[in-house]
């Protein structure tokens, strides 16, 4: 039995992009809670095809950062529950990500740096060392996450959460 459980992890491995294989294998190295990072990377993905469909911009830069920041965004708390957050982004930034650019790899760790507490701030020299269409997806991305995690927040696999519904206001907001 431990046997064919072994050889279907090693498939379903071997299934995975280097990014993939990278992002898992940098979750494990850290301890995080890998139920909950593939719930709360689905919920983002889910989320955010919600807000394609319903007329915002996102594209596959857009799902591939956010789905890597949502597997990512608590391996902070090896180092410590508080302020994990910012542990995170650290961890990122350091973790060699295989198959990420550099800027790829900043803006994975300022999403996952911002999916709780404190929104980006001028004051923030990480943040605003980015360009404004690049600190723009930060804040759109993270705002996504943040909401992912949220319904996942007793890390019990939020499932039946109901159908995601987003719609701009009469405003376009």
């Amino acid at each position: 039995m431990l046997i064919e459980e072994l050889s279907r992890f090693q498939a379903y491995r071997s299934a995975l992009s280097a990014r993939q294989r990278s992002v898992l294998g940098t979750a494990e190295r850290f301890g995080a809670n890998l139920s909950h990072s593939r719930q709360v990377a689905a919920l983002s993905r889910g989320l955010l095809d919600a807000l394609h469909a319903a007329g915002e911009l996102a594209d596959h830069e857009d799902r591939s950062l956010l789905t890597a920041a949502g597997a990512l965004h608590e391996v902070g708390q090896i180092v410590a529950q508080s302020a994990h957050h910012k542990h995170s982004a650290y961890l990122i930034r350091h973790a060699e990500l295989r198959g990420f650019s550099p800027r790829e790899i900043e803006l994975t760790a300022q999403v996952a740096r911002y999916h709780r507490k404190s929104p980006p701030k001028p004051s923030h020299a990480e943040f605003m060392a980015l360009s404004a269409p690049d600190r723009a997806r930060v804040t759109r991305l993270a705002a996504v996450l943040r909401v992912a995690d949220g319904l996942d927040r007793s890390h019990a696999g939020a499932r039946g959460w109901g159908r995601c519904a987003a719609r701009r206001t009469a405003a376009g907001n």
